[in-house]
Order: C-alpha cells, then structure tokens, then sequence
C-alpha cells in the first residue's frame, strides 16, 4: 500500500493473492505499474530469502460485460507469468 497511489485500492484476494485497482489507468500505464510493484518487492531486504512477484493485468473495456470477466483476464494473465518463469508482469491485451 505505501508504494501505490492514494487513488489505488490495494486488497487482499487470496492466500497468497493480492489485487491492486488502478482506476483511470490504461493499459501501457498498468503494465509500468506493475513493474514498479514488482521491482520494489524483488528488491526489497527479506529476512529469509529472496522474494519474487507474478503479476496479471487487465484492463477494462467497454466490451467486456460485467467485473467478473475483469477479473478472468487479470488471472488468466497472472497464470501466463508463472507459466512463462515467473517474477514478470504480463498484461491480458499481450500475452507472450
């Protein structure tokens, strides 16, 4: 939460599940978002071990119909980046 913006939503959405809602946010500014996140969390001293975050955005469109299609997306996107090794950001729009 201290590293997203005042206008962001940062929730919990799982065990090891978190989701960050960047409203007025398009698709080029989501992917940066989620670097800087990920970055941050890559580099930050852990007590333990090195901890490393997968990302999956998503974007809202006018085509889609409702928040759970929303949600779909962003965690089809986040299974891609841990399909494709991990620690990366992959947007729903661009999949590798």
């Amino acid at each position: 939460e201290e590293n997203a913006r005042t206008t962001d939503l940062v929730a919990r959405y799982g065990g090891e599940e978190f989701v960050i809602i960047l409203p007025y946010t398009d698709h080029e500014e989501t992917v940066l978002a989620g670097e800087r996140f990920r970055e941050i969390i890559a580099s930050a001293n852990w007590d333990k071990r090195a901890i490393t975050a997968s990302f999956g955005a998503a974007t809202l469109l006018p085509t889609m119909g409702d928040a759970a299609e929303l949600i779909a997306a962003a965690d089809a996107a986040l299974y891609m980046s841990k399909q494709n090794g991990r620690n990366r950001v992959t947007h729903a729009a661009n999949p590798p």
